[in-house]
């Protein structure tokens, strides 16, 4: 919590865009920062390295200016690199309000810089692309809505779709066995082909669900009243939203984690395989991915 609260405390009264970022870069190259981190334990480096990459990416400019993206990219803290392109995408889906082709756009100047890093920033866009969307329409219209997805991306498009379609079925009526009754009804009229990703994102949103309305239904388990095919998507997915969990804040990570153990808690061992292979399918993202920030 350091880095947000500090920059919140500290950062001038109605200071402008280019004035906050230039605060934040500031911040992060001062021995506040610069002297604290090496003398934190492993764990706690990357805790603060984590937050530094979200507060980096929060003020990244997208008008594609190479010398002030240069600026804050290699500030990343390392091993950050690949999250914070990730991330880029989310907070220009944010700034553009939901737009998603302008959002797109905005991250297009990735391309010219590296392929990996610019498809991390378009599978952050679909990420956060309907989180903010309202609940008042219909699913079926937002499906149906004819977008172009490129195949690479196509997994994430539904992935997205199946988070809209979640926390739509979830957040109106806060009942499980209502949202398994929507999945048996809906999931059915989808092509084969595009199943496991949208149940990964109702998975994904329903893990977000039990951790903010804790009380609101029995435990994880319930999960395993919903039809057995269903399962291992939504599990996937439940794992998926686990591992962003601990990205954003890695000291949470590991199967001995209080977070783990109320995501995993009365689950059988199936399930549980189900929820590490999501959280594996995630993690493999920001691995290996050829994004090369520094020059």
């Amino acid at each position: 919590m350091m880095p947000a609260t500090y920059t919140f405390t500290h950062a001038a009264e109605g200071a402008d865009e280019r004035e906050f970022r230039e605060f934040v870069l500031a911040l992060v190259h001062r021995p506040f920062f610069s002297d604290i981190l090496p003398r934190l334990s492993h764990d706690d480096q990357r805790e603060l390295s984590g937050a530094i990459t979200l507060l980096l990416a929060d003020v990244t400019p997208l008008n594609g200016l190479a010398e002030e993206f240069t600026r804050i990219e290699r500030l990343v803290p390392p091993g950050f690199e690949t999250f914070f392109y990730y991330q880029v995408g989310g907070v220009a889906m944010d700034r553009h309000r939901g737009d998603f082709a302008r959002a797109a756009a905005a991250v297009d100047f990735l391309r010219h810089r590296s392929p990996a890093a610019h498809h991390l920033a378009l599978v952050g866009v679909y990420r956060s692309w309907l989180d903010g969307a309202s609940l008042d329409g219909s699913l079926e219209a937002v499906v149906d809505a004819p977008v172009s997805v490129a195949p690479e991306l196509a997994r994430h498009y539904w992935r997205a779709l199946g988070r809209f379609a979640g926390r739509s079925w979830y957040d109106r009526e806060r009942s499980l066995s209502q949202v398994n009754a929507h999945v048996q009804l809906f999931v059915s009229r989808l092509d084969p082909s595009v199943r496991r990703p949208f149940l990964q994102g109702v998975g994904e949103y329903l893990l977000i669900a039990h951790l903010v309305y804790y009380t609101a239904w029995a435990a994880p388990a319930e999960l395993e009243r919903f039809p057995l095919a269903y399962q291992g998507a939504l599990l996937e997915g439940w794992g998926m939203a686990l591992g962003e969990l601990e990205r954003s804040a890695p000291s949470w990570s590991g199967h001995a984690s209080i977070l783990w153990t109320l995501a995993t808690k009365g689950l059988s061992a199936r399930s549980v395989v189900a929820v590490r292979q999501g959280k594996a399918e995630f993690d493999s993202l920001f691995e290996a991915s050829g994004a090369s920030p520094r020059k």
